[in-house]
């Protein structure tokens, strides 16, 4: 079994992981640590990204208090997912992939607890489709529909439960 297969054996979308990791450098595709560093990286770059962004919409003063609560609601989740992803690469260097899933499945429940309280917008009747979307290598991302920072964190966390097995 190759090393990304092996990565991705626990993962709920096992092709996906195959893919992202399939586009590591070869450098990283070596190890399981390389290959937790380039994923933890890529979840680190996106959380600080979408962080920055939910900060400055939160400057706007003519949000409704609905969209202000949800947005701080999501501002607290992040500034904490960064942090736990920091430790998340700082535990996989050191090849504590005990670690590396404990707090990977801590930054998971951040990102459904931002998840859901952007979905109480929706119940509530207020359309957020349009509110909170930024412009990321050319794509659009919604912060509501955070599936892909989502599938970097389970990937990440297939190849620590891998780390913890070898």
């Amino acid at each position: 079994m190759s090393l990304i297969t092996n990565a991705c054996t626990h993962s709920q979308a096992k092709n996906q992981c195959i893919q992202f990791l399939k586009s590591a450098p070869a450098s990283q595709k070596t190890s399981l640590k390389g290959l937790a560093f380039f994923t933890l990286k890529h979840a680190e770059e996106d959380a600080t990204k979408t962080a920055l962004y939910i900060k400055n919409l939160l400057l706007n003063t003519d949000l409704l208090p609905q969209f202000q609560q949800a947005l701080t609601d999501c501002s607290k989740h992040y500034k904490t997912l960064v942090e736990i992803v920091e430790d998340s690469i700082n535990a996989a260097i050191s090849d504590a992939y005990f670690d590396v899933v404990k707090f990977v499945k801590a930054a998971i429940a951040d990102v459904d607890a931002c998840k859901g309280s952007l979905g109480k917008l929706e119940q509530g009747g207020i359309d957020n489709s349009g509110l909170i979307h930024r412009r990321r290598k050319g794509v659009h991302v919604n912060v509501e529909s955070i599936a892909a920072l989502k599938t970097l964190f389970n990937t990440a966390l297939s190849i620590a439960q891998a780390g913890e097995h070898n």
